[in-house]
């Protein structure tokens, strides 16, 4: 299943196992159903900003001006202009056009761009287009980025980074990112990147796109590194292309840590799909996520402790192209029997690699009910390392719901091995 190509609200909310998530540590208001659509009503704006055309324009009727007055009939030219006049909770809204410079956000408001409501995995046409680095420093409350394309600036030099973020509660949606290597190494993990040490209440990305690269230089399309979030984080609905390390880098403690129905395609690069490091997790849901090709694991969880939550219904194939000692699905620690591992689809693992593997030690993970492109017991054993139960298993991989993200595995289907 793409996720791409699924409409989220096709989602069944059944399928979600509550009881495996504190509903205390999910942030609410993190969830703009203003963006539901990409009809969004200027009336939400308080800035406006254009380039100096009004082709494919959505918010504004004129050309932009940093002598305007900033309103849609007569915007400003510069997103930096438009932060230095906005006010906390303030929305700016950026039309069709092209804007080149860093842009740093130091107070909490929305800068919102034209194609907002629209998931960057799947679109073409007009863009707000940010040509330098996005650094978002507020310490003043929310901050939210949506809607826009990110690329390199045309001169000066470059570190690599579309965007950087530290406020205390950060939203990310809708944008395309096309990365660029940097002249020199990077300043931060990953094109898209959390400060590191930082402590955020809530973290929200959804609907973006961190577009092919192949990277020998050692940053991850989406880094969250080494990070305290006390609220809900989040990563979905997102695709990600390549990249020498892990596509998706996440570690820290997190009190809710939320991976879903994200794309991940690894097939060019050198390193692994989706990872997720040192940290304690409370409330983990990995879910619905599709990782395909990674030179290393497609998805590896050696956090330092997970108290609860779910590893299900993922696609996880072909992966391990560096051969021994890598697998479609890696887990190095020892798990409660809170935290549920089944349903996710681990075949056809690149040659020398396996299936699943698990932590060493004398304690078995439970991981029943995977798919490992076989009905056959011994061949089963021979997918599956360390210390982990595989048994039963699915003897069926086919999808039970297609337009659900994921591997929903057909009734009855998991008696392998009994």
């Amino acid at each position: 299943v793409d996720a791409s190509m699924v409409d989220a609200s096709m989602v069944d909310a059944s399928m979600v196992d509550a009881s495996m998530v504190d509903a205390s540590m999910v942030d609410a208001s993190m969830v703009d159903a203003s963006t539901a659509d990409a009809g969004v009503p200027t009336s939400a704006c308080r800035w406006f900003v254009n380039d100096a055309s009004v082709a494919g324009d959505r918010f504004t009727t004129a050309p932009g001006d940093d002598l305007a007055e900033g309103v849609a009939a007569a915007p400003f030219a510069s997103v930096g202009h438009a932060l230095g006049v906005a006010g906390p909770g303030d929305v700016i809204c950026v039309d069709a056009g092209t804007f080149d410079g860093d842009v740093r956000v130091t107070r909490a408001v929305v800068l919102r761009g034209v194609r907002v409501g629209e998931s960057g995995c799947s679109r073409s046409g007009v863009e707000a287009v940010i040509r330098g680095q996005v650094v978002v420093t507020s310490t003043a409350g929310d901050v939210t980025v949506e809607g826009f394309r990110l690329e390199r600036p045309p001169t000066g030099l470059w570190r690599g980074v579309n965007l950087v973020f530290s406020a205390p509660r950060f939203q990310f949606r809708d944008t395309v990112v096309i990365p660029s290597l940097p002249a020199g190494g990077f300043s931060h993990l990953g094109y898209v990147a959390a400060t590191l040490d930082t402590a955020f209440s809530a973290i929200e990305i959804r609907r973006i796109a961190v577009a092919p690269l192949q990277n020998p230089l050692g940053a991850s399309a989406l880094a969250i590194p080494r990070v305290t979030v006390s609220g809900s984080a989040v990563v979905e609905e997102s695709c990600f292309t390549d990249g020498p390390t892990s596509t998706v880098l996440v570690f820290g403690d997190f009190a809710a840590l939320t991976l879903r129905a994200n794309r991940i395609d690894n097939t060019t690069d050198s390193g692994g799909g989706l990872s997720i490091g040192s940290g304690t997790i409370t409330a983990l849901d990995v879910r619905g996520n599709q990782v395909i090709g990674a030179a290393r694991n497609g998805l590896s969880i050696s956090a330092t402790a997970v108290v609860a939550g779910a590893v299900r219904e993922n696609q996880l194939t072909g992966n391990g192209r560096g051969g021994a000692g890598f697998a479609n699905l890696a887990i190095g620690l020892a798990l409660p029997p809170e935290v549920l591992v089944r349903d996710n689809d681990v075949s056809a693992p690149s040659l020398g690699a396996v299936s699943l593997m698990g932590p060493t030690g004398a304690v078995n993970v439970e991981a029943p009910c995977q798919w490992f492109g076989s009905a056959d017991a011994s061949t089963v054993d021979g997918l599956v390392t360390g210390a982990v139960n595989a048994r039963p298993f699915l003897i069926r991989g086919d999808d039970s719901d297609p337009l659900t993200p994921g591997l929903q595995p057909a009734p009855g289907a998991c008696t392998g091995g009994m």
